[in-house]
């Protein structure tokens, strides 16, 4: 193959060579091809050396033009220009023959052949279409080979070529020309059988297929876009649709009418665009123009079958409360709806082209009152009792059937009892815009007795009751009998039955008597329950109550409560509560009141006891125990030491005492003893004494008692205090003492006369219970002198016989018989004797007491009063002999305390 670029150097010889056969084949008639030039636009292109008529060295192909286009030589006889011009283009639609004349004018269709050659095949890298577009080119320009393009191909893909060049031919002969072509649809509506608004818009058997359009539906709006026109319309495509149909009518078609576009073969006009270097040198031929065309067609489509507006409307209801109050009218909760068990069509409620929904009126009855729930029907039963007609209910323009409408009856059940709604729709009573959409002589009626359109108005109750106490003791058991009574018509019933209530009882604790109150005020505690349930009216004991361990009023509130009741009837019975704080429903509890009556005085021989007296409601189990504290004294023991900082064998200090300030104070460390509890019968007491078991103290002094009543927890059995004393009460104060005497002796006789000593014993005296007895013995001392001597050296009289002491009171010694005068002191002596017959000294009188005196005179003395002028001789005598009485009563005294110290330690 020979180049282009190659070319340009031999094109002097190609001329002579073509002068040369010109002139050998001008006789034959053939036409010479030049080798392939440098077109116009000398850039080479697709294509082959393979020019039949210069083998090896003639172009078949293309060229590329200076703006990319492909070109193909449309003067095969006319050398390429050598001038380097830059090339022109110019559409035309006529060829010309060329520079020389010697190439064939190409114009009309077979110019419009060429430009589709060109445009559709020829703008190509491939080599062998290239070279068969190029052959086909010159089948319209050649001279010599006018209609016999294919001579040009040869070369060793010739076949290849040749093979090219007939598709490319038969393409464009079948196409160079086509021009805008008849297109078609197939437009169906369908109607849902169920529902008239519903439909379908189905296109097919569009052609061509790809064409698009725009469909417009009178009577009706699509689906998804609520439009009536939609665009973008496609094959084989199914369309949803809604129908709206006109005002006034109950009858109506929707049509659909179409018009689709699609894009057309591509018109290729007879116009090509010529490249030229001018200079008349050889041009090039690239596409002409051409526009794509646009199919235009309709379709349309009416439903076979008119559409109907006709529906059904029912009502269906739910009462807006179960239960309704004393006093509270019915209500009833409407939601509008259409009747799916009719036969077809069902449809839709009827809306007018603005969306307005055509007005329904349904009217309603309320049968009752009955005590079960009437049994469901289609038919209100011909004995069920009407209680209220004439309720309507109209639905909204603006809602229809997509909202809920409440509807007050004005009607309030004057007894309790089911109340059942039956609602109806006529079309008499229907506007005639309404009645226009219903089918003739449309009546629809729900059923009788249905659950959820039956109101209860619930059974009324009353509550009296009366406890069976109204005191009782702490922590003790008691009942309520609960009466309960029917107030208006009567007990609803449930599966064939009156239907059970539950009555329950809630006990309060208060300090004070409750005052009555519709409900327990904040103060008052909440401290139990109680029910039963019953089916009948009648009084019930209820199970028994423990009252609480405190002091107090406990009052019962019985109540009749929805959330009590069993789930199935809960609600049809009214709530109802008795009075809080009534008499017959409030119980006193009272605690036992203790006083206390303690021994007031004993001697540490004597057993102390506490006494209490019990007034009122003693609990079971309660028991009485007492504890005796003594009054502390310097020096005592503090009995609670053992457990105290101080250690064993505390002592209670001066400053502890002081500390105390005299005041009474019972503690551990001061207690003496703590008895074992004495049982107190339960009941009812009025003064009942509780002696406390006997307590025995080694020491005098003042003991305080306190008392404690216990009981035990109806629970746990843990001791409970129920009531303490108060440390220190008088009541409650023994003094454990011995007792006190003072004597009187008689203060002046004669010698010879007679005289006796007078002792007054107060205070305590052993009691009889144990065993001991007191006795009283005198001594009578001669005054000797200077200090009172009570002894056996200055004796006068030892009155060894004893007088038994068996009260409080005086008592006279025996009278003796003074021989002597002067001054003499009577000294008493108190001893217990015990039961082993040992005796015990308590009591010593003082030596010289002034009132223990007895002063002995001589009788002359005693008339004169010359006492004074005795001689000093006479005095001598006389105070030598008291000397020696007063020593006799020493001694005596100084052996009566030898034999009671002997006696203390035995």
């Amino acid at each position: 193959m020979i180049s282009p670029s190659a070319a340009h150097w031999r094109s002097s010889v190609q001329r002579v060579l073509l002068v040369m056969l010109l002139v050998v084949t001008a006789g034959v008639g053939y036409s010479v091809v030049l080798p392939a030039p440098a077109h116009a636009a000398a850039t080479v292109g697709a294509g082959g050396a393979w020019n039949a008529f210069n083998p090896g060295v003639g172009w078949l192909g293309n060229s590329v033009a200076d703006n990319g286009m492909r070109v193909y030589c449309i003067d095969p006889l006319v050398p390429t220009s050598a001038s380097g011009k830059a090339s022109t283009a110019t559409l035309v639609t006529d060829t010309g023959s060329g520079p020389a004349g010697n190439s064939a004018p190409v114009s009309g269709d077979d110019l419009r052949r060429m430009n589709y050659a060109i445009s559709v095949h020829g703008q190509t890298s491939n080599d062998i279409t290239a070279a068969a577009v190029s052959a086909y080119v010159y089948n319209f320009v050649s001279v010599n080979n006018r209609g016999r393009g294919e001579r040009f191909i040869g070369g060793p893909v010739a076949a290849a070529v040749r093979a090219e060049y007939e598709r490319v031919k038969a393409d464009t002969e079948a196409n160079f020309n086509r021009r805008s072509s008849e297109g078609g649809a197939v437009l169906t509506l369908s109607t849902d059988p169920h529902n008239h608004y519903l439909g379908e818009l189905r296109v097919e058997q569009l052609v061509p297929h790809e064409a698009t359009g725009s469909v417009t539906l009178t009577n009706a709006v699509f689906a998804d876009t609520g439009l009536a026109t939609r665009d973008g319309v496609s094959g084989n495509a199914a369309y949803p649709i809604r129908a709206v149909p006109p005002s006034g009518v109950n009858e109506y078609r929707v049509s659909a009418e179409a018009v689709f576009h699609a894009q057309g073969p591509t018109v290729y006009e007879p116009d090509i665009t010529i490249y030229s270097d001018g200079g008349g040198s050889q041009r090039s031929a690239s596409n002409g123009t051409s526009q794509p065309s646009i199919v235009t067609f309709g379709a349309s489509s009416t439903d076979p079958e008119p559409r109907s507006t006709e529906f059904r409307p029912v009502v269906g209801t739910q009462v807006a409360s179960r239960y309704v109050a004393e006093g509270e009218e019915l209500v009833d909760v409407l939601r509008f709806s259409l009747d799916a068990s009719q036969s077809t069509p069902m449809n839709e409620w009827y809306t007018e082209a603005d969306g307005s929904y055509a007005r329904v009126v349904a009217n309603a009855s309320i049968y009752g009152p009955f005590l079960a729930q009437p049994l469901e029907s289609d038919q209100v039963p011909a004995n069920a009792p009407l209680a209220f007609s004439g309720v309507t209910a109209t639905t909204r323009a603006d809602a229809g059937p997509d909202t809920e409408y409440t509807v007050t009856s004005g009607f309030v059940p004057d007894e309790p009892g089911f109340y059942t709604w039956v609602w109806n729709i006529d079309s008499a009573a229907q506007a005639p815009e309404t009645r226009l959409h219903l089918p003739d002589d449309y009546a629809y009626q729900d059923r009788f007795g249905q659950v959820l359109e039956t109101s209860v108005r619930p059974s009324q109750l009353a509550i009296t009751t009366q406890l069976t106490q109204v005191e009782a003791a702490l922590g003790s058991m008691i009942a309520d009998e609960v009466t309960v009574s029917v107030q208006a018509g009567g007990w609803l019933q449930a599966d064939g039955a009156r239907i059970p209530v539950t009555v329950s009882g809630t006990a309060y604790f208060s300090e004070t008597l409750p005052e009555l109150a519709e409900e327990a005020p904040s103060h008052a505690e909440r401290i139990g329950e109680l029910s039963f349930t019953t089916d009948r009216p009648g009084s019930v004991m209820s199970d028994s109550f423990r009252l609480p361990v405190s002091a107090g009023f406990v009052t019962f509130q019985w109540c009749i409560r929805d959330d009590d009741q069993p789930e199935s009837v809960r609600g049809m019975v009214a709530e109802i509560c008795d009075l809080y704080g009534q008499t017959s429903e409030t119980v006193h509890v009272q605690a036992p009141q203790v006083t206390t009556q303690a021994k007031p005085i004993a001697t540490v021989h004597d057993e102390l006891t506490d006494t209490a007296i019990v007034h009122g409601l003693v609990p079971e189990g309660a028991e009485l125990s007492f504890g005796l504290y003594k009054q502390p004294e310097v020096g005592d023991a503090r009995l609670g030491a053992n457990q105290s900082e101080d250690g064993p064998g505390a002592t209670w200090t001066e400053s502890e005492v002081l500390g105390l300030g005299g005041e009474p104070v019972c503690l551990a460390e001061n207690r003496v003893a703590l008895t074992e509890p004495v049982t107190v019968e339960p009941g009812a007491h009025e003064g009942t004494e509780v002696v406390s078991p006997a307590v025995h103290v080694s020491e005098q002094g003042t003991y305080w008692w306190v008392e404690e009543l216990t009981m035990p927890h109806p629970d746990t059995g843990e001791a409970i205090l129920v009531h303490a004393g108060e440390c220190g009460l008088p009541n409650e104060t023994t003094l454990v003492a011995e007792p006190r005497v003072t004597t009187q002796a008689v203060e002046q006789i004669e010698v010879g006369g007679v005289a006796h000593d007078v002792a007054l014993v107060e205070g305590v005296l052993p009691a009889a219970s144990s065993g001991i007895t007191a006795e009283l013995t005198f001594q009578a001392f001669r005054h000797t002198g200077g200090a009172y001597v009570c002894d056996a050296s200055t004796i006068a009289h030892d009155l060894t016989t004893p007088i038994a002491v068996d009260q409080l009171g005086s008592y006279v010694s025996e009278k003796v018989t003074f021989e002597a005068p002067g001054i003499y002191y009577w000294v008493e002596t108190l001893s217990y004797r015990f039961a082993d017959g040992s005796r015990e000294v308590v009591h010593v009188g003082e030596c010289g007491l002034p009132n223990e005196r007895t002063t002995v005179l001589m009788p002359a003395l005693a008339h004169t009063g010359a006492v004074g002028h005795m001689s000093h001789h006479h005095l001598l005598l006389a105070g030598g002999a008291m000397i020696l009485a007063a020593a006799a009563v020493g001694l005596r005294v100084q052996a009566n305390r030898v034999r009671r110290q002997a006696h203390e330690r035995s």
